[in-house]
């Protein structure tokens, strides 16, 4: 089903290093490489739909229960703090006391469960090669030099997908998100899904402040519950539903969505320096999941590489010694 680039492992390190020099370069203490800024770190519940059928009983899904969640919320861009900027956003849920054989051999990850997802079904560079040419222009040459390289290259179609998936959205709770990636599900693949189903929606404002996306989340869950409808949908056959290209979309009508939990976060003040810290520190990865929902794709092997290294280079330049959340941490939060 998967098939390595040429050359990948080299991929892999290079773009690792790449985005180490970025970081390095920007000041102490180094961020993230991507999804630089947190909007906010909510506390949520995970439940399993209790009345599955048989077929879709697998894994973390086989069993009904609920789950205690950590979703970092945050736009996709890798610089700036400001929400009036048109972009995509991401929404990372980190289910704790999960129990279960983990993809990762890692003692600290051995009972959380990760979901990374994006307000886009697609990425433009789908494959590793593309992705890494792409950010070396983008980060190593002006803007005006990385649209003229783009056109040259014959990647303006790309790149013009790119921009027409960024958008100004009222708030990260009111809108879809993909996981972009493909998963395994048992012997299956799949690709994960969120369907916002709030009864409260915020509203766009006339005039976009700096923090008009913290401010509506914020005002949102001063007095409602958000909630989101987890859904999978799954693979059907390379040319509809590519396994290694993450340029192409699974188009509903070929792999509709299906229903497996429900995501509900409480009315919560988020807006608390601890929460923020910890945004900044908790590491998330497609590595972190059960072996039945093992990532796939070259994408997938690329970010578990990287987050992996440029999380130990965020916590060293910190000199914090890096963890993972539990539910003890969970509690302490207000």
């Amino acid at each position: 089903m998967e098939k390595l680039e040429q050359n990948e492992p080299e991929l892999y390190r290079k773009m690792e290093r790449l985005f180490r020099e970025k970081a390095e370069k920007e000041g102490q203490p180094p961020r993230r490489c991507a999804h630089t800024v947190s909007m906010g770190l909510l506390k949520g519940e995970f439940t399993i739909e209790p009345d599955l059928p048989d077929t879709l009983k697998v894994g973390l899904f086989k069993h009904p229960g609920t789950f205690q969640a950590l979703i970092r919320t945050s736009h996709s861009r890798i610089e700036g703090e400001v929400n009036k900027i048109k972009d995509g956003r991401g929404f990372a849920i980190k289910l704790l006391d999960v129990p279960g054989k983990k993809c990762t051999q890692d003692a600290r990850f051995q009972s959380t469960q990760d979901f990374l997802l994006l307000s886009f079904p697609t990425i433009a560079i789908g494959t590793i090669k593309e992705f890494f040419i792409f950010r070396y222009y983008q980060l190593k040459w002006p803007p005006a030099l990385f649209l003229l390289k783009s056109l040259l290259d014959g990647r303006i179609a790309k790149l013009v997908r790119m921009l027409r998936a960024i958008h100004h959205d009222s708030s990260p709770l009111d809108i879809r998100y993909w996981s972009v990636t493909p998963y395994r599900y048992g012997e299956r693949a799949v690709k994960f899904g969120l369907v916002p189903t709030s009864e409260y929606k915020s509203t766009l404002p006339d005039v976009l402040t700096d923090q008009y996306l913290v401010d509506n989340m914020a005002q949102h869950l001063a007095s409602h519950d958000a909630s989101f409808d987890f859904m999978v949908q799954f693979f059907k056959d390379q040319k509809t539903t590519p396994i290694e290209n993450m340029g192409r979309e699974w188009k509903e009508e070929d792999a509709p969505f299906v229903k497996v939990a429900t995501l509900r976060i409480p009315k919560q003040d988020f807006q608390q320096p601890e929460r923020y810290s910890l945004a900044e520190e908790l590491s998330y990865s497609p590595a972190h999941a059960l072996e039945e929902h093992r990532p796939l794709g070259g994408i997938n092997r690329t970010r578990i590489f990287v987050y992996e290294q440029l999380w130990k280079f965020r916590m060293g330049a910190r000199k914090k010694e890096r963890y993972e959340a539990d539910m003890e941490l969970f509690r302490t939060l207000a």
